[in-house]
């Protein structure tokens, strides 16, 4: 083996740096991660996976979107290596930063084999910086597809230069098997499929490849789509039952909203806001590095096709850039047809499904800036256009009828967005800082237009900063929300502690599929554990078999009957049958339990809070003014209650026997309706009430004065008609 020379190693030192600072931003918080936490979608890629390793995860995930099963192949070999779900969930994040590092390796590859005026150290910042971009960083702390089409692209784009550089088939047959595995990764691949299958008709036509190489590309590409879906109707055979709800992930519910497209004014103006809307985001997000290269590239073919020159469509960086910017079309178009119809701001704005392609387009903005290939003025407009596309798209905001906002797939202008803030102010928000970023850029680009050097480091460093700022806050929400859904692990850790090996669950339901989401999250806590789904509103009574009952009902007492209540997860509440093995060893072990006979011990619901309470020293405020009980905001069925309270009130209180020391009352959204005043002797309150209707959000409260002690040391709920 030949060793490497110290001018190779110093070569390739900020190279294999970069690749070790990517690491470090992905793995940054490893330590937090340890459960899925977008709902369906992480859930459906682990389902998927489940299968292939020989587990059952089908009653749940009947009731769930569709989800394809490429990513799924990868996941099911960790499933087979790792044993823990949280094992398993940091491997997967492991994964994804290997897959963006591999990105990365191919960007600085393509960065050396086609733009040849760039060189040196500006290899390895360019690469890095165009593989850093914001959703490329939060997109590996999550499982699903992401990191992995990102990669994919890349290679598909390398691939595509190659066949331009040296064809053959063996290049065209990896070109086909990569585009069409990535439409097993994802259907919406098949954006990459068009933008390849026109790329190498066109170098075709330029005598750059022969026919057999088109040839050679289509033949797998049609034998691959044949199998896949093959492969796709057996998993919804058998991991979703045949369910009619995949097809509102599916190219099968689109028909629809392309026949409205194309047959009504509306449909075609929703669709050509809501291009334009998703074409500012890329805009946005890349604070316009792609817009230069799109305005460089038809600038490009405009001048050879007048030119009349064959060639000029067919270098280097022309097939490169194609391939680049048909990728990126391709996926807006299809990203605006899956959201024509959508209620939501982020219908009109959303970047997910199409960052997977955006590497290669801001890769080539940033080389048309660094090397100064476009005037001044044409840098201008290039903004201009952005900051146009962003007035015409707070216009179409207006019309959005709810403010909802995930950030999570628009990671690139979420310091802007918020969820239920109105979607004009957002824009015109995101609109100021594009328009000071734009005066900034184009500065800068004039003052160092011939020293164009120092204007690299400013465009890099603004983009640098914007991205990893970015990058960083989506990553703390992240966190946050792992850690707030890994309790569920409370839950489970119940059932694996007093369960056999075989774990079978009964899941009771009476909400609609998109709401009962929660026991998705169980399922992947207990990957060994057969989860049977119990759908109240299509059997009133149904048959339950299992020792452990998953409920998530509005009438917490239809759960109590049977059944000892152990513990409330959200919407959920985990019982074990009254008559097993496993209560009456519960029972022994004094494990506190929510059901007290008939009635909810609503001091044990891991919901109820306080803000005078010291948690080691009981329910008791010390002499605090403030709720010493609030919550629990459970679901309440229609039906007469009692709020049954014990008080301990201690002698050194600041009031007379007559005058109140605080109050007890019930509340449904914050706003109470049954109240009841604290008297010195009070040692019993009763608080009845009656619901004409289901309940949302209910919340029994212990407000106490200041300078009055008081121990709270029983809250029951008893339903008065439960019988």
């Amino acid at each position: 083996m030949k060793k490497m020379s110290w001018q190779q190693i110093v070569q390739k030192g900020p190279l294999l740096l970069g690749a070790v600072v990517l690491f470090i931003l992905v793995l940054y918080d490893l330590d937090k991660l340890n459960i899925i936490h977008i709902l369906n979608d992480e859930y459906g890629y682990w389902a998927a996976g489940a299968l292939m390793s020989g587990k059952d995860w089908s009653d749940v995930t009947a009731h769930s979107y569709y989800y394809s099963y490429g990513y799924s192949v990868i996941l099911s070999v960790l499933m087979k290596a790792f044993s823990g779900p949280e094992i398993l969930y940091k491997a997967s994040v492991v994964v994804n930063a290997v897959f963006l590092v591999l990105s990365y390796f191919i960007t600085a590859y393509i960065i050396k084999k086609i733009f040849t005026d760039i060189r040196g150290y500006w290899i390895c910042i360019l690469a890095g910086l165009t593989t850093v971009y914001s959703a490329n960083i939060v997109q590996t702390q999550i499982n699903w597809t992401e990191t992995c089409m990102y990669l994919l692209f890349w290679a598909e784009a390398a691939l595509i230069y190659m066949l331009w550089e040296k064809p053959s088939c063996f290049k065209a047959i990896l070109s086909g098997l990569t585009a069409s595995y990535m439409f097993m990764v994802h259907q919406r691949s098949l954006a990459v499929i068009a933008a390849s299958a026109i790329v190498l008709l066109v170098m075709a036509i330029c005598e750059k490849v022969r026919k057999i190489h088109v040839l050679c590309f289509f033949i797998v590409i049609v034998s691959m789509i044949l199998i896949h879906f093959s492969l796709k109707d057996h998993l919804i055979n058998v991991l979703y039952q045949g369910s009619g709800s995949v097809t509102g992930n599916d190219f099968s519910g689109q028909y629809d909203k392309i026949k409205e497209i194309l047959t009504s004014w509306g449909g075609m103006a929703k669709a050509l806001t809501g291009f334009m809307g998703k074409l500012f985001y890329v805009g946005a997000a890349t604070l316009g590095i792609v817009f230069a290269a799109i305005y460089y590239l038809l600038k490009k073919w405009l001048l050879a096709f007048r030119a009349k020159e064959g060639k000029g469509f067919c270098d280097g960086v022309t097939v490169f850039g194609l391939f680049a910017l048909l990728s990126l079309l391709f996926a807006l178009g299809i990203g605006t047809v899956f959201m024509l119809n959508g209620d939501r701001i982020d219908s009109v704005i959303y970047g997910r499904y199409t960052e997977y392609v955006i590497g290669p387009s801001i890769l080539i903005g940033f080389w048309v800036l660094m090397s100064g290939k476009l005037r001044i003025r044409e840098y201008g407009l290039c903004l201009a256009i952005l900051l146009l596309l962003g007035g015409l798209t707070a216009f179409r905001m207006r019309y959005v009828p709810t403010a909802e906002f995930n950030i999570i797939p628009n990671v690139g202008v979420s310091l802007f967005y918020k969820d239920g803030e109105n979607g004009v102010y957002s824009t015109v928000k995101l609109e100021v800082f594009l328009g000071a970023v734009s005066v900034l850029m184009i500065a800068a680009y004039a003052v160092f237009y011939r020293k164009i050097q120092r204007f690299r480091w400013i465009l890099l460093g603004v983009c640098g900063i914007f991205w990893l700022s970015t990058a960083f806050y989506i990553q703390k929400v992240i966190v946050g929300a792992q850690t707030s859904l890994y309790t569920v692990k409370e839950l489970t850790d119940i059932i694996e502690t007093y369960g056999t090996e075989e774990i079978s669950i009964d899941y009771v339901t009476e909400y609609d599929d998109w709401d009962s989401r929660s026991i998705q999250y169980v399922q992947f806590m207990l990957p060994d554990a057969r989860v049977n789904y119990h759908d109240l509103r299509q059997q009133a009574d149904p048959d339950l078999t299992s020792t452990w009952r998953i409920y998530n009902v509005e009438d917490i007492f239809d759960c109590m009957d049977g059944n000892l209540l152990l513990y409330k997860w959200q919407d959920l509440i985990l019982a074990a049958d009254a008559d097993s093995m496993e209560a009456e060893t519960i029972l022994e072990d004094g494990v506190h339990i929510l059901n007290n006979e008939d009635r909810y011990d609503l001091l044990s619901d891991r919901n109820m809070a306080s803000q005078t309470r010291d948690i080691s020293e009981g329910w008791n405020n010390h002499g605090q003014e403030g709720f010493l009980v609030y919550g629990p905001y459970m679901e309440l069925a229609e039906g007469s209650y009692v709020l049954d309270i014990r008080l301990d009130v201690s002698e050194d209180h600041a009031v007379s026997e007559t005058d109140p020391i605080g109050y007890v009352d019930v509340c449904s959204n914050g706003q109470p309706f049954a109240k009841v005043d604290i008297k010195k002797d009070d040692a019993n309150i009763d608080v009845p009430f009656t619901l004409d209707e289901d309940m949302a959000r209910m919340e029994f409260r212990v407000y106490i004065y200041k300078d009055n002690t008081v121990n709270v040391e029983q809250m029951y709920l008893t339903k008065a008609d439960i019988y």
